[in-house]
């Protein structure tokens, strides 16, 4: 038997520790994986240090005396993550990939009458953009910009528009997101769980009321805490950027009666704007 993506996760400030505790557990992994009788293939796991400076930081993990390799980006799920965690690799995939499915879509706009166009950009395109876009999609718009190009071309072929038509009416008209907004929605509904305690406990962290603060009547005091942060990078994380994003929407909008009204409604008023 095998079981797959299996990870451990550990943190702390001091590389020996990190270390010794790594190897430590990696010992009792085995010894359960073995009483369970499950394979853990040494060759094909790694590690991997996430930071801002671990290019040169190197120490030795081993899985029954074998010693694992360092990587600084693995595949998981579907999703690239990198050592810094700026999600860049992942996006030049899913630009491939959008890549790809619009020179098809491209190819199929020639013979394919134009209802169809839609759906095959919902299943080639739409899919990329939208796979987990809750971790990466909150990113430096330059980072983003060739793959906010393509869709936009995308967008075009489906409306047979012509190369230099203005993309906003195009999108409202096929009721379909910009990357960025697609970001924004996801953020948005998962923040309306969070609230609505439809999420697990981990994430009750991101739901600090100004109310719970003070007692003082202001306009402001259902809005949710923005916790400080000093680096742009920080202010791309769920708990900066979800707080913010929550504050900026109207009331009517946040009381939604249940999470398919509320995406759709927010959807709308974002396609509004285009």
């Amino acid at each position: 038997m095998f079981a797959d993506d299996t990870n451990l996760f550990y943190s702390h400030k001091d590389i020996r520790n990190l270390k010794s505790t790594l190897n430590n557990e990696l010992i009792k992994i085995s010894e359960w994986f073995k009483a369970n009788k499950l394979s853990l293939n040494a060759d094909k796991s790694h590690y991997m240090l996430f930071g801002q400076n671990t290019s040169l930081q190197n120490i030795i993990i081993k899985i029954d005396n074998n010693i694992i390799s360092k990587v600084n980006k693995i595949k998981f799920l579907g999703v690239i993550i990198d050592e810094k965690l700026n999600w860049k690799s992942h996006i030049e995939l899913i630009t491939t990939r959008v890549s790809r499915g619009i020179g098809i879509l491209n190819k199929a706009s020639k013979f394919l009458p134009t209802h169809i166009l839609p759906t095959i950009y919902s299943t080639l395109v739409l899919p990329h953009l939208q796979y987990c876009n809750l971790t990466w999609g909150k990113n430096y718009n330059i980072r983003l910009y060739a793959l906010h190009l393509l869709q936009k071309m995308a967008i075009r072929i489906i409306n047979r528009a012509g190369y230099l038509d203005h993309s906003l009416p195009l999108f409202k008209k096929s009721k379909q997101l910009t990357i960025f907004d697609i970001n924004k929605l996801q953020i948005a509904s998962l923040m309306y769980k969070i609230l609505n305690e439809e999420t697990p406990s981990y994430f009750n962290k991101f739901k600090q009321r100004r109310r719970d603060l003070h007692n003082h009547n202001t306009r402001r005091r259902d809005n949710i805490q923005v916790p400080q942060f000093r680096t742009v990078i920080r202010s791309f994380t769920l708990s900066v950027a979800g707080p913010h994003l929550w504050n900026s929407l109207n009331n009517n909008l946040k009381q939604s009666k249940n999470i398919k009204v509320f995406k759709y409604n927010y959807k709308k008023s974002l396609l509004d704007l285009y």
